[in-house]
């Protein structure tokens, strides 16, 4: 939710509806992605991303508008523990995105991946992670302070902007 009366959804196949009447009509966006989407957010009413399966990422910043196609940079390194399954860095599945502001944001997924932008999701850099287990939550109130919630209760926490997390509990 954008504000009270733009909301926006994500689903399969890279199907994204939008709403600027507060869901009295929807319109249906046309991303350019067909990959399941499990995680979407707008810091503003012009720039969103959203992430999904497959290391699929879609990026507008014209309201929806029109959406531009993004995939796991290809430095992005999996723990070794990934090796053994066979999955390639860009076939992730990334399961949840956070802005901390206009221009900061962070996404995760399997493997304990943590990527950022410092660009509004433009271009993404890894960061590293303390953890291999799957993170399916990530949160950031502010550029600085953020927490990612994954598999087996684990909790990761930053309060540099993502160059160092660690472990809680």
């Amino acid at each position: 939710c954008v504000d009270a009366k733009t909301v926006w959804l994500a689903g399969k196949e890279g199907i994204v509806y939008g709403t600027t009447d507060g869901g009295a009509t929807w319109k249906q966006a046309t991303t350019g992605s067909n990959r399941h989407l499990f995680t979407l957010a707008f810091p503003t009413a012009q720039r969103g991303h959203a992430a999904g399966d497959f290391g699929t990422m879609i990026h507008t910043e014209d309201g929806g508008a029109t959406w531009t196609v993004q995939q796991v940079p290809p430095e992005v390194k999996l723990p070794e523990s990934a090796l053994d399954t066979g999955v390639d860095p860009g076939d992730v599945n990334l399961y949840s995105l956070s802005y901390g502001d206009l221009d900061h944001a962070w996404v995760v997924g399997e493997f304990g991946i943590i990527m950022a932008s410092d660009d509004g999701g433009r271009t993404w850099h890894q960061q590293s992670s303390p953890v291999e287990t799957t993170l399916f939550g990530v949160h950031f109130i502010d550029a600085q302070r953020g927490w990612a919630v994954g598999s087996d209760a684990v909790i990761i926490h930053t309060d540099d902007g993502g160059a160092t997390w660690k472990q809680q509990g």
